[in-house]
């Protein structure tokens, strides 16, 4: 009960997404036009420009003249928007003598979604899940979590649930060793395919699942 269940009981879709313009001269492309982020509908693009950061956030203050809030994260400054039920973020950083940048939209729902990020996949216990992304237009999820376990136990914990569950797994490639930093195993069930990757650090692991419907 994997990415079908997930893409079967997503949020309903956002109905009319708000325009968001870009510098000229810009290089832009889609990240996803249509997803599912930690329960919340969202859209993400990007564009690369050969403006400065000073001069990007300028041209969004003169698009919504006293209707930003600009913050500096990190290395990256973030303009955010809200219009309607939507709220625009367009996080800019330095790229050369330009700069890059990603537009995030987020519905803004009425109340919080009811089902936790990941609910509905197998985690060992202590497990947080981070990030939940279901994306709609080309299927597809990605989860991101955390695991007080090692790679190897993280990985046998798998290994003995999914088959249960009608996954397969790719049997060219190997399992966790006991003193793995890093292992990646993949799955399929029908028309699904699951990549798994697991990272030990100093508090056990990170796990990675990408999944992708044909």
């Amino acid at each position: 009960m994997l990415l079908a269940m997930s893409l079967a009981c997503s949020p309903l879709r956002a109905a009319a997404w708000p325009e968001v313009a870009e510098p000229d001269n810009v290089q832009s492309q889609w990240v996803s036009k249509d997803m599912i982020y930690n329960g919340i509908p969202m859209r993400v693009s990007r564009f690369s420009s050969s403006l400065p950061v000073a001069s990007v956030v300028a041209f969004y203050n003169r698009q919504w003249p006293g209707q930003t809030v600009v913050n500096e994260v990190g290395a990256k400054t973030v303009v955010g928007h809200a219009q309607g039920e939507h709220y625009i973020t367009v996080e800019i950083s330095g790229k050369g003598a330009g700069s890059e940048a990603q537009v995030g939209i987020v519905r803004l729902l009425k109340q919080k979604p009811t089902t936790a990020p990941g609910a509905d996949f197998p985690k060992p216990q202590g497990t947080q899940v981070v990030n939940d992304i279901t994306y709609l237009d080309t299927p597809g999820r990605t989860l991101a979590m955390e695991s007080t376990l090692s790679p190897f136990q993280s990985e046998a914990f798998y290994a003995n649930r999914l088959p249960a569950a009608g996954w397969q797994r790719d049997t060219g490639g190997r399992p966790c060793s006991m003193v793995a930093l890093q292992c990646v195993v993949r799955y399929s069930r029908g028309k699904q395919d699951m990549t798994m990757t697991f990272q030990r650090h100093e508090q056990g692991s990170s796990i990675v699942v990408n999944q992708i419907q044909h």
